[in-house]
């Protein structure tokens, strides 16, 4: 037996699981549920029970991070407490031993890169075991080619050794014994979403099955209906002393934490666990210390390529001949590549070839690919093998970053064509926010002149901040025309209810949203334009009055619930006629305006003087 997962089995984990499926059959099942509570008895069987372990839990238990880049470690072993905020509800729960969140609806934890999100959903999975009410499920989104999270439920249950057939799957799931945690909504693709959006739904509403997601900000999750979203807390200076006595020797502890004491500024800069992880894997061996987040990416690649040649001992030789420069553009390049193509993980026939794609651009033999390999994967450590034929970056961050450096050194007329391309895909998605993010920092005046200024201008925003309230809600209604919200209105004897289904979100949200990325900040999903869409959403829609929208009326089946109807209600009217309708268009021409005159007019004159004073200093003149 593997030596960690036998380090699994003796920490309680094997033990735990054995209670949790005793006590979840001992308890009370509906008679409906009968081949539900038969499927998990199969869980008796030591063959299935250590397969789930092994297979399942030992899975989602050990990781590699860059602390420990040549090998597996539990999370237990470097998992420190971090804490998740319900805004709205302005609650907190720390994510500790005896974590639980219990919800009904599908809960969304939302965090930035390196925040977190994925540690903490493996806590709760942990956490879910040992407290013995419901048997949980941790999947991988990017792991689900097609978006049918109930078949690959299945498919992984048949690998575990189970016997079942669909209905036994189903009524497990609406036992109220279950619990279905999916990471990464944010690393599937975009054309599969709307599958794994409709596929979530359908376990949490079908089956009455708690699910948690994460999810960067702003995804298409993070805006629907009937989601209850929480966010991952920046680090404390208490949880930074914390997560570096998790990582250091005590020795290095007492050097990082006097640190942190007499430079105020780098630790505040540390706002997640990946940036202090960094600090500690690289700060041996720095000249000069990170004073950004994005300084402890700049400095990281030659850190760990270097590395070694400031150890007295070390045993891996570089082989490639290449140098540095030339490396860190083709690994770049690479990241770039993948990004391109919507790929965050490798085969090693995929791996080679963008490799060889990225020495070939850069017009440099072809002939070191495998050499370079070597170097990136056992000297830099960036990119891992994890299992038989899969190599992985040891954090999305680091592609993402590495992606723009690759930009910032391409000629101009290829820069200006990607620049353009991610201001493109900023309406579409947020996989390429981060990357905005970094040139932002590493290349601030291309990003000035062609996101900051030109999208505002080509995106028909600058026309929006000099129209008049009534000119923009007119601009508004137009630009809901083709939008629709699905509402399930039940009648009962004494009165009704009605519950929003599913939304669109408008175009001219989601281009809010865009203006933080456009200021060189993380997608803001918390504006006051948001509360008050929401506000009109969950207004109450009594029957009597739907004649005074556009409506769509669905087809019912002999199946359905006569009582129960579903309507498409045309966003337009919706809003229009709603109490928050003057609120809605103040907001957002609030929005407008401040990014107007606080971010476009101040960006403007400032590159008007850099290139006056240009002129005036050189004496060739264009």
């Amino acid at each position: 037996m593997d030596a960690l997962i036998a380090q699994l089995l003796n920490s309680g984990v094997g033990e735990a699981t054995k209670v949790m499926v005793e006590k979840l059959l001992k308890v009370d099942w509906i008679p409906t549920r009968k081949a539900g509570k038969k499927l998990l008895s199969q869980m008796q069987s030591p063959h299935i029970q250590q397969a789930y372990l092994e297979k399942h839990a030992y899975a989602a238990l050990r990781m590699r991070t860059l602390h420990n880049p040549d090998y597996d470690v539990l999370l237990e072993d470097i998992y420190y407490p971090l804490t998740i905020e319900n805004r709205p509800e302005k609650t907190e729960l720390i994510v500790s031993d005896g974590a639980q969140i219990i919800s009904q609806n599908i809960v969304n934890i939302i965090g930035i890169a390196g925040q977190g999100k994925s540690t903490i959903l493996r806590k709760l999975f942990l956490e879910e075991i040992r407290k013995h009410h419901r048997l949980p499920f941790f999947l991988e989104l990017r792991r689900i080619e097609d978006g049918n999270v109930l078949e690959y439920i299945h498919a992984q249950l048949n690998i575990l050794g189970f016997d079942l057939n669909q209905d036994a799957l189903e009524q497990l799931l609406s036992s109220g014994k279950i619990i279905v945690l999916l990471d990464g909504f944010d690393e599937i693709k975009d054309n599969l979403r709307s599958a794994f959006i409709r596929s979530i739904f359908e376990i949490n509403n079908k089956y009455r099955c708690p699910v948690i997601v994460t999810s960067r900000p702003d995804t298409e999750i993070c805006s629907e209906a009937g989601i209850t979203n929480v966010f991952v807390k920046s680090l404390t200076d208490k949880d930074r002393y914390g997560i570096l006595k998790k990582l250091a020797t005590p020795d290095d502890f007492n050097e990082l934490s006097q640190l942190l004491r007499t430079n105020s500024g780098l630790a505040n800069t540390l706002v997640s666990p990946i940036l202090l992880t960094l600090l500690h894997a690289c700060y041996h061996y720095w000249d000069e210390l990170p004073r950004t987040a994005v300084d402890f990416y700049r400095l990281l690649f030659t850190t760990l390529y270097h590395k070694h040649d400031r150890l007295k001992a070390w045993s891996r030789q570089r082989r490639c001949k290449l140098q540095t420069d030339e490396i860190q553009w083709c690994f770049s390049a690479m990241c770039l590549f993948a990004m391109e193509d919507e790929v965050y993980e490798f085969n090693e026939e995929n791996l080679h070839a963008y490799a060889a794609r990225a020495l070939d651009t850069a017009a440099l033999d072809e002939q070191e690919c495998d050499s370079f390999l070597h170097d990136i994967i056992s000297i830099t450590c960036l990119i891992q093998p994890d299992g038989f034929n899969r190599y992985v970056f040891l954090h999305k961050s680091l592609q993402e970053y590495h992606a723009a450096y690759a930009v910032t050194k391409l000629p101009e007329d290829y820069k200006d064509k990607y620049y353009d391309y991610f201001s493109d895909k900023l309406d579409t998605g947020i996989e390429y926010d981060n990357v905005l993010f970094f040139l932002f920092h590493i290349d601030e005046e291309w990003f000035r002149r062609k996101i900051m200024t030109e999208r505002f201008e080509k995106t028909g925003f600058i026309s929006l901040a000099n129209k008049n309230d009534e000119e923009l809600a007119e601009y508004i209604l137009q630009s809901l025309k083709y939008d629709d919200a699905l509402y399930e209105i039940t009648k009962f004897a004494n009165g009704f209810s009605n519950e929003i289904v599913a939304s669109t979100m408008p175009d001219i949200q989601t281009s809010l949203h865009t203006l933080t990325v456009m200021s060189g900040k993380p997608r803001d999903v918390g504006l006051h334009t948001d509360t008050v869409i929401n506000n009109i959403l969950e207004e109450s829609i009594h029957p009597d009055n739907l004649y005074k929208y556009r409506t769509t009326l669905h087809e019912k089946t002999p199946a359905d619930d006569p009582n129960k109807d579903q309507y498409n209600i045309a966003l337009s009217e919706l809003f229009y006629q709603s109490e928050y309708w003057d609120e809605l268009v103040f907001s957002i021409s609030s929005e407008i305006y401040r990014y107007y005159h606080g971010v476009y007019l101040p960006t403007k004159a400032r590159l008007r003087e850099k290139k006056q004073a240009l002129s005036r200093g050189m004496k060739i003149k264009l």
